[in-house]
């Protein structure tokens, strides 16, 4: 009777260890394909994001380095070099100077802005504001006594991210380019997200001589 239990208690042991399951192929490869899939769908989700994070960014930086253009050409461009500068631009000059386009016909894209000249040493100080069609981008040249400058400032030397393709002035109270008081200015530039994606702004405002 004993070793019939014990038989019987070693056959249940054996059927225990013979009931263990695993996976089959078919199972291992389904899992694969799925998890290939999944992880497909993640990648691409993970690229579109990144895609629309540059276009975006891209997009607001180019809205705010226009902005501070139009706010230089009315303000002044602050020179790193020259610690007591005082910043001329369109609004607080003594005079303003349009000056044309090559090849305009009329359209304006520069503009020279002529601070007080009475200061010993001074008499020919100026800053100009233009747009190079050339480089698509808008320069500022001046000079201060004896020191001159130029820079490109917008878009920034080597930033390849933007261009300008519009900067024009248009005078509003006379059409004598060497004596104005109103400008507007007209402003296009644009983003370039990549070769078949561009994103483009427009900006138009008017500027008043304040002396």
């Amino acid at each position: 009777m004993i070793k019939a239990i014990r038989n019987l208690k070693l056959r249940d042991r054996c059927h225990l260890f013979d009931n263990t399951s695993g996976l089959t192929l078919a199972e291992v490869l389904a899992g694969i394909v799925v998890s290939t899939i999944l992880i497909g769908l993640a990648a691409v989700a993970i690229m579109t994001f990144y895609s629309k994070y540059v276009e975006l960014s891209y997009f607001a930086d180019l809205q705010q380095e226009a902005y501070d253009l139009i706010e230089t050409v009315k303000y002044g461009y602050p020179f790193e070099e020259l610690q007591d500068y005082v910043f001329i631009g369109a609004t607080n000059a003594d005079s303003l100077r349009l000056e044309e386009l090559p090849g305009g016909w009329g359209t304006y894209s520069g503009i020279r802005c002529i601070p007080d000249r009475s200061a010993m040493g001074h008499a020919y100080d100026f800053v100009r504001y233009y747009w190079r069609r050339y480089d698509q981008a808008v320069f500022v040249e001046a000079r201060y006594g004896i020191r001159y400058y130029q820079e490109q400032i917008f878009p920034k030397r080597g930033d390849d991210r933007f261009a300008v393709t519009e900067f024009t002035i248009t005078p509003l109270d006379v059409y004598d380019p060497n004596n104005v008081r109103a400008i507007r200015v007209d402003l296009k530039a644009e983003a370039v997200i990549s070769d078949e994606k561009k994103k483009e702004i427009s900006y138009s405002t008017i500027i008043t001589r304040g002396r």
